[in-house]
């Protein structure tokens, strides 16, 4: 059944998702005060087709022919659930990254995506910065590929060298709508202009598709190896550019505790305790995104 609807109030709620508890209190204010509004002239043709010749509805007339049609047609998504989250079912998503996406957090991370029925590339490079992904500069060891069938490339050696691939070419062959960068750990010791450099560049692009981006900054680690105002200073001038690219930015250090004692090499999350912040941190990211 088609209901060809001339009227504004009624496109109003088709398009903004309002759910039946609304429509319903809408509907109870609209039926204690009738005067405001009048009843429609209806014409049926042969083919069951429903016409509203005025612009004032009813409030029976207005909410039954919706309700009835969400009953008649259960094709009809006139008030999607997931609309509002920035990763669904319709999404395409390339994620890609550095050490931490090649291990638990980018595990975790692709799981998390899959779940809302999204297509998901996820792509680890160890040691990458963003102009590894342009380049197709090699790793030295750790890398690990998920693609959206569940085709998994990763050494069986993880000290492998393995190309990064170019960010280019996965845009091409994957067709993404969302492209998430976990990316910018390895930049800490760079200057400011080279910092800002790489992140430009890889921003334009992945631009040239009209994707949706977001940069997901780089985690907390140890003070010996990752001073809070070196830090800092890092994440300074990624958000410096994110900013001016319009980019949505996730700052992971509220996420990324790593004490002191903690046992590793101060930047990675290992151990019981280390995969545990992955793991929160990918979550805490995901909640971020899904806001």
């Amino acid at each position: 059944m088609i209901f060809l609807v001339k009227m504004s109030l009624v496109s109003f709620i088709v398009s903004s998702g309002v759910n039946y508890m609304e429509l319903s209190r809408v509907s109870n204010y609209l039926s204690t005060n009738p005067s405001e509004y009048s009843d429609p002239k209806i014409e049926k043709n042969n083919n069951s087709d429903i016409t509203f010749k005025h612009d004032l509805l009813s409030p029976s007339d207005l909410f039954g022919h919706i309700t009835l049609a969400k009953e008649i047609d259960t094709t009809l998504d006139l008030f999607p659930e997931d609309s509002i989250k920035t990763v669904n079912k319709d999404s395409v998503v390339l994620h890609i990254g550095d050490s931490h996406t090649a291990g638990i957090y980018g595990k975790e991370m692709d799981l998390l995506l899959r779940k809302v029925g999204a297509k998901v590339t996820t792509v680890g490079s160890s040691g990458s910065s963003p102009s590894w992904w342009l380049n197709g500069t090699s790793t030295k060891s750790g890398f690990y590929m998920k693609d959206q069938d569940g085709n998994i490339d990763n050494p069986s050696n993880w000290k492998d060298p393995h190309a990064t691939p170019k960010l280019v070419d996965l845009i091409n062959k994957y067709q993404p709508n969302i492209i998430i960068f976990s990316l910018g750990a390895n930049l800490i010791h760079n200057t400011p202009e080279k910092i800002e450099d790489e992140v430009k560049s890889i921003l334009e692009v992945a631009q040239k598709n009209n994707t949706k981006i977001i940069w997901i900054a780089p985690p907390n680690g140890r003070s010996d190896k990752k001073p809070k105002e070196v830090q800092n200073s890092l994440y300074e001038h990624i958000k410096n550019v994110t900013d001016k690219y319009e980019i949505e930015f996730i700052d992971s250090r509220p996420f990324t505790n790593y004490p002191d004692n903690l046992k590793g090499d101060g930047v990675h999350f290992w151990g019981k305790e280390g995969a545990k912040t992955a793991k929160e941190w990918a979550n805490a990211v995901f909640s971020e995104i899904q806001k």
